[in-house]
């Protein structure tokens, strides 16, 4: 897989899906809004040796769509890959907290559980600086639900509902698994329907681990998935850094069995 054609591949998709989606929604007001989040990832992901995606639920507010629109105006191609700057100053280390409980700390914490590294927070401090550059981020939801962002920026649901339902074509798991070629999806999101996966694949298979936690294996594209709850509910309902070490064990087993190719 390589970087710069990676990129390539992401504009030609994204491209005309922007542009479709700012077309739907003009008229609307969306000013205050979010702008629809893309799926990222770093400077390294194409030539790490197993590529991880960790796909969440939404954001918090990512960045504003009247800017987004003034940009894409200006230049497409630029706008699109924008977002890309941020995470490459690797900024999302301080979206955790202090309880270690979060999105981002479980992210942190599988992935030195993956590489074999003992102390999570050197991942997190930027110790490996190597593994926060070789993962992708994606999101089940392009656009936040209203009350997360857009209410508290004046945006009425109305406006809001023609904005969500536009923002449809972003959200699907063949634009991630077709566009970033992840070898590993982890999908931390258990309330998405299971069509969001299975809907645009055939004969996915899936093994069910425990009541919120399941396998899947998609043999077209050779992704390995596994689909938990979000951290939040993990934090409460299980031995949250035992359970990650379990889940990084279940998946290398799976990995191993199989050869990883480019």
């Amino acid at each position: 897989m390589d970087l710069i054609g990676a990129k390539q591949v992401y504009i030609d998709t994204y491209k005309p899906l922007v542009i479709e989606f700012l077309n739907k929604i003009k008229g609307t007001g969306h000013e205050n809004m979010p702008q629809p989040f893309l799926p990222l990832y770093g400077q390294l992901y194409d030539s790490t040796p197993v590529r991880i995606a960790f796909v969440g639920m939404e954001t918090r507010g990512w960045g504003n769509m009247g800017e987004f629109v003034k940009r894409v105006d200006d230049d497409t191609e630029e706008a699109i890959l924008r977002e890309f700057e941020e995470f490459d100053e690797l900024d999302f280390r301080f979206w955790g907290n202090n309880f270690g409980r979060t999105f981002w700390d479980f992210n942190f914490k599988f992935l030195a559980a993956f590489h074999g590294v003992d102390d999570w927070k050197v991942v997190k401090r930027g110790g490996r600086d190597d593994i926060l550059k070789s993962f992708a981020w994606g999101n089940t939801n392009a656009i936040e639900r209203h009350h997360v962002t857009a209410a508290k920026n004046g945006v009425d649901v109305e406006s809001w509902a023609v904005v969500k339902r536009a923002s449809k074509i972003f959200d699907k798991s063949s634009l991630i698994i077709n566009v970033m070629q992840p070898h590993l999806i982890v999908i931390l999101n258990w309330e998405t329907p299971e069509e969001w996966l299975t809907g645009e694949f055939d004969n996915v298979v899936k093994e069910k681990i425990d009541d919120h936690l399941s396998y899947y294996y998609v043999g077209k594209t050779q992704t390995h998935i596994l689909w938990t709850a979000h951290p939040t509910w993990l934090a409460k309902n299980r031995d949250f850094d035992e359970y990650i070490k379990y889940m990084v064990r279940f998946i290398k087993q799976k990995i191993t069995n199989e050869s990883i190719s480019d």
